[in-house]
């Protein structure tokens, strides 16, 4: 006989495998929408779109109804509640396994012992985190289509001058930025894509030197390697950006700044 609880929870893990349909959740959490509506944050078709609605009715996740021409959606929350009870029955499970494990982290820090795997970041690195409230495939198009790219990237400055050139975006191509500050320092970059997997992850060579007028003499070059890993998270995602190759306290500190503040710019522009 067919486990019908069974069916419905196999049902709506299914339709929430897939990030189109868990963005699409996320937007009718906010109200009903229509489908053109539903379709704008996505680069696929309206036919493209209706099979991911159909999959989500299936799961009686959503409903659908017509307004005069209009085809609008609604989200049904029954089937959201009955995989949250499902996994209520594993939380005391899980809740109980990392208490162990804090208890375990607290001893063995008073022991002074190495954790595998929780280690300090190397001295010679950054790392910054960022969450930000577009799906994934847009965030990553922001790193790898120039008109959206220059948009941002080196930007941190309002008053500093920024220009780029020499586009290839390919893993073994790149491209140059000059970014001229108010005070007529010069840096020059060029970034070259090491490897591009898209929507997922980025790794980046990025070299650079500074002019300094003053003295008239070129600080560097410098060489350093960037790697971006791109989280989906519903109708968001979690940018995780190491750069690597700072020798220097100052230097990871100047690092550390300029990729937080062209973050603030690259949200604004998503």
């Amino acid at each position: 006989m067919v486990n019908h609880s069974q069916s419905r929870l196999d049902a709506t893990f299914a339709a929430l495998s897939h990030p189109t349909r868990r963005g699409i959740l996320a937007r009718l959490a906010h109200g009903e929408a229509s489908v053109s509506d539903l379709a704008a944050p996505y680069h696929i078709s309206l036919p493209g779109l209706t099979k991911h609605l159909r999959v989500l009715e299936r799961a009686k996740l959503i409903t659908q109804h017509k307004q005069g021409r209009v085809h609008r959606c609604r989200l049904a929350a029954q089937p959201m509640k009955d995989a949250a009870e499902w996994f209520e029955r594993y939380r005391q499970f899980w809740e109980q396994r990392f208490d162990a494990l804090a208890r375990f982290l607290e001893e063995s820090e008073k022991r002074g012992e190495a954790m595998v795997g929780l280690q300090q970041e190397p001295e010679n690195r950054v790392q910054v985190r960022r969450i930000f409230s577009a799906p994934r495939d847009r965030v990553f198009e922001a790193w790898t289509k120039p008109e959206k790219l220059e948009k941002w990237m080196c930007r941190d400055n309002p008053e500093s001058s920024t220009r780029y050139w020499d586009f290839d975006i390919r893993e073994g191509g790149g491209f140059h930025i000059e970014n001229r500050m108010p005070d007529a320092t010069v840096y020059k970059q060029w970034v070259g894509y090491r490897e591009l997997k898209a929507p997922h992850k980025l790794v980046l060579d990025w070299k650079w030197e500074r002019f300094d007028p003053q003295s008239h003499r070129d600080d560097g070059p410098h060489e350093s390697l960037v790697t971006v890993e791109f989280r989906d998270l519903w109708n968001s995602t979690e940018v995780v950006l190491t750069h690597e190759l700072l020798p220097t306290e100052e230097l990871r500190e100047g690092v550390r700044k300029g990729w937080n503040g062209c973050f603030d710019v690259l949200e604004r522009c998503l």
